[in-house]
């Protein structure tokens, strides 16, 4: 199965329903002094993972189009992709930790496992199978030395 969506649009989507959730439930609500400045700093920290993984892509001069990671044209393992295999992803899920914080609300943050499951599903397992099929062993080894999120 190839991936269809971008995974941005992911982000959108839950960040629309984490609000919806914060605006009808108004129970276990997040009381955090300068939660404001908290999102701030971790949505930051996010985009800089985002970035930090973009720039690796773009310093192997490969592709990093999430609908088509068969067109790679390099295994990239190096900077941040030591860590983890998906920085973008982890990128993501801390814009979406900051949004609800924001938001200030526990129940939004019951949200992110559920991102976390879909977009291994739909986004990151199709990922792998097309760079296995592209790159073997060399990604083989990949998966088995360094993590799929942290």
């Amino acid at each position: 199965m190839k991936p269809k969506v971008l995974p941005i649009i992911y982000v959108i989507i839950f960040a629309v329903c984490m609000y919806l959730i914060a605006s009808m439930i108004d129970l276990l609500k997040i009381e955090l002094h300068n939660r404001g400045l908290i999102s701030v700093a971790i949505s930051i920290f996010g985009v800089f993972i985002i970035w930090l993984g973009g720039y690796q892509f773009k310093k192997a001069s490969t592709t990093f189009n999430p609908l088509a990671p068969e067109e790679a044209t390099q295994l990239v393992t190096s900077g941040i992709y030591r860590y983890s295999r998906n920085p973008m992803y982890i990128g993501f899920l801390l814009l979406l930790l900051a949004w609800a914080i924001f938001l200030g609300s526990l129940f939004a943050l019951l949200v992110l496992p559920v991102f976390v499951l879909l977009i291994s599903i739909v986004q990151i397992r199709p990922e792998e199978k097309a760079l296995e099929d592209k790159f073997g062993d060399a990604y083989r080894h990949y998966l088995s030395s360094v993590r799929r999120w942290i």
